[in-house]
Formats: C-alpha cells, structure tokens, sequence
C-alpha cells in the first residue's frame, strides 16, 4: 500500500498496476489506474514469461447456463492489454506501434490456446469460450476497422478457428 486515508487507498492490483482505489464510490466508478507495468516491448517480453500453461491456472468450473451448457469466461488478448497499458497508451500502441501488438497478441494467443488444450485434457468441462472485451463505446469503436482487422482480429481468429476444431462455441462480446 502506497497510500491510505479516509477517501482512497492507492496499491498494486494483481496485473501490477498502480490503482487510487475510492472508498466511497460504486465499482465502476472506484478506482483510477495511476501507473501500469507494462510499458515498452522489452517489458512485455520480462512479462510474458510468467504465462506458464499450468493446472493452478484453471478456473475450478466454467460458468453454467441452464442445467446442460458450461462457458469458460477467459481473458482474451484485447482486454489483457487494455488492462496492462490503459486504454490511452493501448489506443496510440495500436497505431504507433502495430507490429509490436502483433507480437503481445500472438504470444498471449499461444497462451490461451495452451490453457484451453490443458482444459480439454484436465477439466473443467466446458461448452463455449467467451470473451468479454469492449471495444466500442456509444458513439463507435475505440479504434479503426482497419486497425481491428489487421492487429486485432488475428488473435480472435486463431481462438476461433480452436474451437471449430475441438466442438467449442465462440462467443466474442
């Protein structure tokens, strides 16, 4: 904890990011994201390192829909790196800087895939992968289509296309 009193506390979250957490203030509304880890291609490659493939990662049981239907809610690339830079870095990232993207989306693509091959093999059981990642706002997309298309949509893809290949539905948010 960096810093407490009566109106906030300031402390590292579990993706190391530096929050203002409000005391007072409902959960969207709660916190501000002062400072991420995260901030050059050098320190995603110290970072990526950490994203073993291993049991301990797996969620204990996907979330289920009626009685007959399991939905494994993952992280997908997008959201992972709106989290690890904030949406401003991420969005002048996304258009500065397309190739190093490529790169963070692709490596963390790897990952996801690992882990829903280690799913299949140790459980739990699921049904569908879900992705929860906002990309768009009232009055558009966060960024352009081109940009989606060409840096964005390739990680998506690939999931895609394990799911096709293993019986999964896909569901993108």
């Amino acid at each position: 904890i960096y810093e407490d009193n009566a109106e906030y506390c300031v402390d590292l979250n579990g993706e190391g990011t530096v929050v203002k957490w409000y005391k007072n203030r409902g959960s969207s509304a709660g916190h501000q994201e002062l400072d991420h880890r995260v901030k050059t291609l050098d320190d995603w490659r110290a970072a990526r390192g950490r994203l073993d493939i291993h049991p301990r990662r797996l969620r204990p049981a996907p979330r289920a829909i009626g009685d007959c239907f399991s939905v494994m809610a993952a992280t997908d690339h997008y959201w992972m790196s709106f989290r690890m830079f904030g949406l401003e870095e991420l969005c002048c990232r996304l258009i500065e800087t397309p190739d190093e993207m490529r790169e963070i989306y692709s490596d963390y693509t790897d990952f996801l895939l690992g882990m829903f091959d280690l799913a299949l093999v140790r459980g739990p059981a699921f049904d569908a992968i879900w992705f929860f990642a906002d990309m768009a706002y009232h009055s558009g997309p966060l960024f352009s289509i081109p940009t989606f298309r060409d840096v964005v949509a390739p990680g998506f893809h690939r999931v895609k296309t394990w799911c096709r290949e293993h019986g999964k539905w896909f569901w993108l948010h």
